[in-house]
């Protein structure tokens, strides 16, 4: 449930509609509505705009990305300035209030951040050398940059607060996934050290399933060799025998099940899946994995197509496993 209620949505919602049906997005029709609908995001979902802020944010028709937050130089003081582009205003083509309260919140975590004044270098001092800049004006500037000074850690940390608040914004699953899919590929594209530093983190990627939990729900299902799973180091892997979730995830993910279930979603997906097809939707985890034991097979041929499963000896299990590096 978001902090806004459906009435305050519908008129969000009804102000960007109102946008998207003036013709020419640059006029000074749909820049009002567009601008009231932004005003609105705030005031209706309690989201506050940080002092690093500069300004209520603006809307930019050629902005093609959701959102832009750039660090300027406001008088001698370091901000950031952002603008949204049309896709803030739509999910899956359609007015959304819900994101784009999620697309400020997460421009505004760029500008939370932080914000600072550097010196010139002296390349980009001999660049204004050249533009005709006495020394005395290049002496008074000071670059704008953002703290953190790495593109990728800022978005991941971005993505994070967008998930730590999908229940205040009231994020749908399929925003939730598509913002877990930015958030790691970003995340892939830090530094080892950083990835590393994130990845102790937990929930990862919204996951917060404790691990006593996920070892009596999941852990006990069995995972065929052959199959294809990813190391918590973002690396390819063949099982080359069979084994349990909860062995897989206490040998490669330091018992960590979060970091097993991000980087896995598919595999754990289909066992939930299975779960409930063998089943049914209404038992507890814990009397699911009771029952099923160690004998419940993840994907087929174990599965047969008669719904019966083949049996498996899970005693025992040879090593060493097959890597595919």
């Amino acid at each position: 449930m978001s902090d806004a209620s459906a009435a305050e949505i519908k008129e969000i919602e009804g102000t960007i509609q109102k946008a998207l049906d003036v013709k020419d997005s640059t006029s000074k029709d749909a820049r009002d509505l567009y601008q009231k609908a932004i005003e609105l995001a705030d005031k209706y979902f309690k989201i506050d705009r940080p002092k690093e802020e500069l300004s209520e944010p603006t809307f930019d028709p050629k902005e093609r990305q959701s959102g832009l937050t750039i660090p300027v130089d406001a008088k001698g003081e370091a901000k950031a300035k952002t603008t949204l582009g049309p896709s803030a205003f739509v999910w899956d083509n359609k007015p959304s209030a819900v994101w784009l309260a999620a697309t400020k919140l997460h421009e505004y975590q760029h500008a939370s951040n932080g914000v600072r004044l550097r010196e010139l270098t002296e390349a980009e001092r001999e660049q204004l050398k050249k533009a005709g800049w006495k020394p005395a004006d290049i002496d008074k500037v000071k670059a704008p940059q953002f703290i953190i000074g790495d593109v990728n850690e800022e978005e991941v940390i971005c993505y994070d607060a967008m998930l730590k608040a999908k229940d205040k914004l009231g994020l749908s699953s399929g925003m939730i996934d598509w913002i877990k899919e930015k958030k790691k590929e970003f995340f892939k594209k830090m530094p080892d050290d950083k990835q590393k530093k994130y990845k102790a983190q937990v929930p990862w990627l919204g996951f917060n399933i404790a691990d006593g939990a996920f070892h009596e729900a999941v852990g006990m299902f069995a995972v065929p060799a052959g199959t294809d799973v990813t190391l918590s180091d973002g690396s390819p892997m063949v099982l080359g025998r069979v084994t349990t979730i909860a062995d897989l995830v206490a040998k490669y993910f330091e018992g960590n099940s979060a970091l097993f279930l991000d980087w896995n979603r598919k595999l754990v997906l289909e066992v939930d899946a299975l779960r409930i097809v063998l089943l049914g939707p209404h038992e507890s985890r814990q009397a699911n994995a009771a029952r099923c034991a160690a004998r419940i097979a993840l994907v087929s041929p174990h599965l047969t197509t008669d719904g019966a499963l083949d049996e498996i000896a899970m005693n025992g299990i040879p090593e060493p496993w097959e890597h595919s590096r």
